[in-house]
C-alpha cells in the first residue's frame, strides 16, 4: 500500500511540475508576443501600464503581463538580440545598400528609445538595449548633434 501511495504522490508531483512549466512557458510566450506586437505597431511600452487592468481581466493567465519597466529591462533585450541575430543571418556576406530619408527621424527620436523619464534627455538612460549601455564617444557626439540633446560626452 505504501508503494502505491508513494507512486501516486510522485506522479502527482511530476504532473504539477509539468503544469507549472507549461504555465511558465505560456507566460513567456504571451510577453514575447506582446512586446513584438507593441514594437511592430510602434507603441510605447508605457502604454502597457494603462492596459494592465484590461489585460488582467480578459487574459486567461492573469499574471502573465508585467509592468512596462519589467518588460523593457528583462524581456526586451532578449527579443532585441534574437532579431539582431536573425538580421545578421539574413545579411551575412550579402551586399547591403542603406538608403536614408526622414523615416530615420523616428528611430533617432528619443521618445521612441527610452527606459524611464524622457525629460532628462540624457543618452546614459538608454540602457535597455545592450548596444546603448556603453556607447562610443563617436555615437554620443552624433546623437548630440542629430537630436540636439545636449548630452555630456563624459561618462558618469
Amino acid at each position: 500500500m505504501n508503494q502505491i501511495r508513494f507512486f501516486l504522490e510522485h506522479w502527482i508531483h511530476e504532473e504539477q511540475n509539468k503544469a507549472q512549466q507549461v504555465a511558465a512557458n505560456l507566460k513567456k510566450q504571451i510577453i514575447k508576443d506582446l512586446i513584438e506586437a507593441f514594437a511592430i505597431a510602434n507603441i510605447s511600452f508605457k502604454k502597457v501600464n494603462s492596459l494592465l487592468l484590461f489585460l488582467k481581466k480578459y487574459v486567461k493567465n492573469k499574471d502573465s503581463i508585467s509592468q512596462a519597466s519589467t518588460l523593457r529591462q528583462i524581456y526586451l533585450p532578449n527579443i532585441f538580440k534574437k532579431h539582431h541575430q536573425y538580421l545578421k543571418l539574413i545579411f551575412n556576406s550579402k551586399p547591403v545598400a542603406i538608403i536614408i530619408d526622414e523615416i530615420t527621424d523616428d528611430f533617432f527620436d528619443p521618445k521612441y528609445i527610452y527606459t524611464e523619464d524622457i525629460s532628462q534627455k540624457d543618452i546614459w538612460q538608454y540602457d535597455a538595449i545592450h548596444e546603448f549601455a556603453n556607447p562610443l564617444d563617436e555615437l554620443l557626439r552624433e546623437w548630440e548633434i542629430y537630436c540636439g540633446l545636449g548630452c555630456d560626452t563624459r561618462r558618469p
